[in-house]
């Protein structure tokens, strides 16, 4: 038998090993089921010239390639996520100049979200958000989305024009915590990756990316302006606070009915 020699505490101490190593193996595969949707579903069936299903779409850019997902998760929530194997908010490769292609197709994929939910919704309704790697399900970058929620909506509204083009730790919480602020004049997303603004404009960020994260809502500001209100939050800046911006959206999309 395998275990011919081993002393009874020696079976014991390997069994033990060889299960922690299967759980390990398994929370590795569960971690990226993201990436396996991306690379053996979608990119083989559009590369065959078929849909590229389950995807809703794909764009094959050699820089920055990505897909569009719908979530399991939500009544109209969806995911982009690079077509190339990219961590997470910690990783080089999501603040590179390539990648704000992510960002302006994650804005765009706004559509989706209106055909999902049968109507549009105010440019500041539709939000954007990437979590920390403190508290995320997947190790494959992806951008969540989806709706804000309405009080995280009304909130900012309030506020919307006391927001400066330099990031500022907001007087006021919001959902609870405390955030960085800053405008962004960049209607469509095409010009900016706010990832990169974290790292390149808040200090001590570029140091410890992985603890990071980031929500981005559409605005309409007083002088009449279409742009976004970028949020920040660090993991540990407040107790029990992992830095997961997902908090902010609404996956029952709330502020279409």
């Amino acid at each position: 038998m395998w275990f011919h020699g081993l002393t009874g505490s020696s079976v014991v101490a390997a069994f033990a090993l060889a299960t922690g190593q299967a759980q390990a193996d398994d929370v590795l595969f569960r971690r990226e089921a993201l990436w396996r949707i991306v690379n053996t579903q979608c990119v083989p069936a559009s590369r065959a010239g078929n849909s590229p299903s389950p995807c809703l779409a794909l764009n094959n850019d050699d820089e920055a390639g990505f897909v569009v997902l719908k979530d399991r998760v939500g009544v109209a929530q969806v995911l982009v996520i690079p077509t190339k194997q990219i961590s997470g908010i910690e990783s080089p490769d999501s603040r590179n100049a390539a990648a704000m292609k992510y960002w302006s197709a994650a804005w765009n994929a706004r559509l989706y979200l209106f055909g999902y939910l049968q109507r549009e919704i105010a440019r500041d309704e539709v939000s954007l958000a990437v979590n920390s790697q403190h508290d995320r399900s997947q190790d494959q970058l992806h951008i969540h989305v989806d709706c804000i929620k309405p009080q995280v909506r009304d909130l900012l509204r309030k506020h919307v024009d006391e927001i400066g083009y330099s990031w500022g730790l907001l007087p006021f919480d919001v959902d609870g915590k405390k955030f960085n602020a800053r405008r962004l004049d960049d209607p469509n997303l095409s010009h900016t990756n706010p990832i990169a603004l974290i790292s390149d404009e808040l200090p001590g960020a570029a140091s410890d990316m992985g603890a990071e994260t980031i929500f981005v809502s559409g605005a309409k500001f007083g002088d009449g302006r279409g742009g976004f209100i970028l949020l920040e939050d660090r993991a540990g800046r407040a107790p029990l606070d992992n830095a997961h911006a997902e908090d902010l959206q609404d996956h029952t999309c709330g502020v279409a009915h």
